[in-house]
């Protein structure tokens, strides 16, 4: 059961009297909602009075505790025969253990999140054991890593469970986590610290391959210390999020992944300054990318769409968006002077006739495509498959842009070049590499395998995809 309710009395803003009303939690689903009760005649009247948005509620519980509501909105009222008015409102935050007056006092120097999910991508902690009667938690000392000029991250490996060592048990449950703590130089705002563990979430996610789960969300305010007379120890507050999370917390093993922390400081740190380098002009293409990984059951049509859309974006943004800028460095590669001096099967793919109509004044996704998977032919992106057989890889290319017009330009004709089942599921996988390997790239991690991991993803892909069609035909033989 993921859903707790605390009930208690209300402050809502511009009303004296405090209302009686029911707080549900529900940490699964991601969901807060306060229900308040207006009892008497003038309960409708009240209830109207109760602007839609409300910034701050703030909340007396049974047992003496207090919660602050952040961001909320009042989603529904109901009247129950002028008994009494019931009033819903869908929280965003809700802080617990202090009363804030307003938004602007909720800024502070240091934040913390507990994660599930990113053991792996850590490696900083394990169980070990010498034999089966002898467990002990391994751990090494955190990482501190240096995110901007206003903040620094901790990586701290967390073990809990058990009651001391003098307790006998029947039974002993110990779990570990990592916990990771924002500190700030100068006290910024609840969406200031979101945003950046939204970016941290999202550039994990790239290096393990899996979305990390948030356990809890810790704020530190100076008002909360442990022991105020004898010690200046924050003592950790939680918030709740009225957000759904899209993770299960599993670990990915290690040789699944693109790069981990490790990787991060072995560089000096370079790959996660340089994910905040590009942030903003990298997000509309990450975001496609990440739509896939976060959203595993969406059609698969609106995968291969978005890894198409990321693909072309990036290129836009951060190979070329010029079609003479372009067209010089085809020229360049080829070391030559004019576009039909070009050997025909890579003019027909690099600078083929639609692309070479005066009439076109756009790269064209083709084009775009082929730069990238060759990306200058550092890479080498051989075999692939089509309907259980090798295909060549600018044939690969031209299926890939086919189907992509088939689902934007829709045209029976059009169908018959398109990907389906099983081969729409291994190109989403190869573009998904592709993409995979420039982001490694444009981070600074060529040494960390960026071109070995795309070539045994590859390799691994390709052995799936030649045992499903073994499998298929044998099915239907």
């Amino acid at each position: 059961m993921s859903e707790h309710r605390y009930e208690g009395t209300w402050k809502l803003p511009n009303i004296e009297r405090e209302q009686e009303g029911i707080l549900f939690i529900d940490s699964e689903k991601g969901i807060i909602r306060l229900k308040l009760f207006i009892m008497g005649d003038n309960g409708w009247g009240f209830a109207h009075k109760l602007k839609t948005v409300c910034p701050i509620i703030t909340g007396n519980l049974i047992g003496n505790n207090k919660i602050t509501l952040v961001d909320n909105m009042v989603i529904n009222r109901h009247e129950y025969l002028g008994a009494y008015t019931e009033v819903i409102v869908q929280v965003t935050w809700a802080f617990w253990g202090i009363h804030y007056l307003s938004k602007d006092e909720i800024r502070y120097n240091k934040y913390s999140v507990d994660m599930d999910g990113i053991l792996n991508w850590c490696n900083l902690c394990k169980f070990d054991t010498d034999n089966l009667n002898d467990y002990k938690w391994v751990k090494s000392e955190k990482i501190k890593v240096k995110i901007k000029d206003n903040l620094s991250i901790n990586f701290i490996p967390v073990c809990k469970g058990g009651k001391g060592t003098a307790m006998i048990e029947k039974q002993l449950q110990l779990e570990q986590y990592i916990e990771i703590v924002f500190e700030y130089t100068n006290p910024i705002y609840l969406e200031e610290f979101i945003e950046d563990l939204k970016t941290l979430e999202m550039f994990i996610t790239v290096g393990s391959g899996t979305i990390p789960l948030r356990r809890n969300l810790y704020y530190y305010d100076d008002r909360n210390k442990m022991f105020p007379e004898v010690s200046n120890i924050i003592k950790p507050r939680e918030i709740y999020v009225g957000e759904k999370q899209y993770s299960d917390g599993y670990e990915t093993h290690s040789f699944n992944m693109l790069f981990g922390l490790k990787d991060i400081v072995s560089e000096n740190q370079l790959p996660i300054s340089r994910w905040n380098e590009i942030g903003e002009k990298i997000k509309p293409a990450i975001n496609l990318y990440f739509s896939i990984v976060k959203y595993d059951d969406m059609p698969i049509e609106m995968k291969y769409l978005n890894i198409v859309q990321a693909l072309e974006t990036y290129h836009a943004r951060f190979k070329y968006n010029d079609l003479k800028k372009y067209k010089k460095h085809v020229l360049q590669l080829f070391g030559c002077k004019t576009i039909d001096d070009i050997d025909e099967k890579q003019r027909n793919a690099y600078f083929d006739v639609t692309q070479s109509d005066e009439n076109i004044t756009y790269i064209i996704l083709k084009s775009r495509l082929v730069d990238l998977i060759n990306d200058d032919f550092r890479i080498h992106v051989n075999p692939v498959y089509t309907n259980g057989k090798v295909i060549e890889l600018y044939d690969f290319i031209e299926r890939v842009v086919d189907t992509r017009h088939y689902y934007t330009h829709y045209g029976k004709a059009k169908e018959k070049k398109a990907f389906k089942g099983i081969d729409m599921e291994y190109a989403i996988t190869v573009l998904m590499h592709v993409f995979e390997y420039h982001l490694l790239i444009e981070l600074g991690l060529p040494n960390a395998g960026a071109v070995g991991k795309l070539y045994e993803r590859h390799q691994k892909l390709n052995n799936w995809y030649t045992q499903r069609c073994c499998k298929d035909d044998e099915e239907n033989s």
